[in-house]
């Protein structure tokens, strides 16, 4: 969902307004009124009075009424069964709730379909743009003799109820098809292949839905893709993929063979299964000199962190290194932090600071100089080139002249645009020195 080409539908999204009760039970049949405890705040739907030229909802159990009028102690009713739900009888007792959500009729909201928005997505996130035109009176105008006044919510908050549902897309960069297959000799042959679509990593640039056709996968096997995939939702290929088959975003194509004509390979479809993987990378900062989020404990942005066991000391030091073997594709990046222990400081807890980084760094006739410590970049020492597909890089990361310190922390965070290449790290070693 990381682009806003994509569509989605919510359901079961609760209102958020305060219920009153029946009074008198409601028949199957009723057309005539509701009667309520209370008709506080229901003259009013979507900050409009109820009546002639605006209509507000209910929800009573599963059932959306509209009412037309707001009478003592009951609402006159309009339509039972609003949006296909199922008409019913209702108990004395049972809650009414006006069917609003921030001040937000929720018939805007509810089993429509909506478009995504790019605004702020996040790696487990995304913006909704909701219609005020449809599903009730046009609110999406200026105000003007022919609309009501232009429609916002009323707040910000975390609302909805614990059932709300949405429809979702399904990303990967791997993919393990499992079949069950018994091949009874040498004579018999099985082969596969895959359809799929591209997605959009969270932070890319990529042009989702667009057809890969089909490619060679191998079964049981975990087969690596070089760029984002999709299963998209139902929605979004009845909108996106009118040409391919069934308009489907993923099809598995299975072709058995045989050179004897006695001998047949046997799949076992009741055993059959696609497993999808999807490597969590974001590229959510842009300069990390001047972003302190990196820096700390518990708001650090990234999808991607590697944090490792703290290394205490028997003897204070004041120089740290880390060294590490790495894959990085060249859409890719990871930078390299360390917290302290120090004797003054052992109760409280330290933020992580970035390595200085070869564009901070200067050679003196001492080694190597910090030129600003406010300008660390948590890159290794010296430049170190993309590598090749499988091949791994050494970087080296150094911070001289600290404060004496008596322990250690290293955090790694790793970013990138397109989350089919994740950096991978491994061999890493740690030194702590005093000069």
């Amino acid at each position: 969902m990381y682009s806003n080409t994509n569509s989605v539908i919510l359901t079961d999204v609760e209102p958020d307004t305060t219920p009153t009760t029946l009074s008198s039970s409601v028949t199957i049949t009723e057309t005539g009124t509701i009667s309520i405890a209370s008709t506080t705040g229901f003259d009013t739907f979507e900050g409009q009075s109820v009546g002639v030229g605006y209509t507000g909802y209910v929800l009573i159990g599963d059932e959306i009424i509209s009412y037309t009028a707001v009478n003592s102690g009951s609402l006159t009713i309009g339509t039972r069964g609003i949006d296909n739900t199922k008409t019913q009888p209702h108990s004395f007792g049972n809650n009414v709730y006006k069917y609003e959500l921030g001040g937000v009729s929720l018939r805007r909201i509810n089993g429509v379909e909506n478009v995504v928005s790019n605004l702020e997505n996040e790696i487990d996130g995304y913006n909704v743009q909701i219609d005020m035109s449809t599903n009730g009176n046009d609110r999406s105008g200026d105000g003007t003799t022919s609309n009501a006044p232009k429609l916002s919510f009323n707040y910000e908050s975390s609302v909805g109820g614990s059932n709300v549902k949405a429809t979702e897309n399904l990303q990967f960069n791997e993919l393990v098809p499992s079949y069950d297959i018994l091949t009874p000799s040498s004579s018999t042959n099985v082969s596969a292949s895959v359809r799929t679509i591209t997605g959009r990593s969270v932070d890319g640039s990529e042009t989702p839905f667009v057809d890969n056709g089909f490619e060679n996968v191998e079964l049981n096997e975990v087969n690596k893709l070089t760029s984002i995939r999709m299963v998209a939702s139902e929605i979004n290929e009845s909108n996106k993929l009118t040409a391919l088959p069934s308009n489907k975003s993923f099809t598995t194509r299975i072709v058995l063979s045989s050179d004897d004509e006695n001998l047949s390979p046997i799949i076992y479809t009741n055993n059959s299964l696609t497993e999808f993987r999807l490597n969590r990378l974001n590229s959510p900062v842009s300069d990390y000199s001047a972003d302190n989020s990196v820096n700390s404990l518990v708001f650090d942005p990234h999808a991607a962190i590697y944090v490792s066991n703290t290394v205490n000391l028997t003897q204070a030091s004041t120089s740290l290194k880390v060294i590490l073997d790495a894959y990085r594709h060249e859409s890719a990046d990871f930078r390299v932090l360390y917290s302290l222990i120090k004797a003054d400081s052992s109760e409280v807890k330290q933020e992580f600071e970035l390595f200085p980084g070869y564009d901070n760094l200067k050679l003196t006739a001492s080694g190597l100089s910090v030129i600003n410590s406010a300008n660390n970049s948590g890159r290794p020492d010296v430049i170190v080139p993309a590598s090749l597909e499988g091949q791994y890089r050494e970087y080296e990361f150094t911070a001289d002249n600290l404060e004496l310190f008596t322990g250690y922390t290293i955090k790694i965070v790793m970013s990138g645009t397109n989350q089919a290449y994740a950096p991978r790290i491994k061999n890493l070693r740690t030194i702590a020195l005093i000069w």
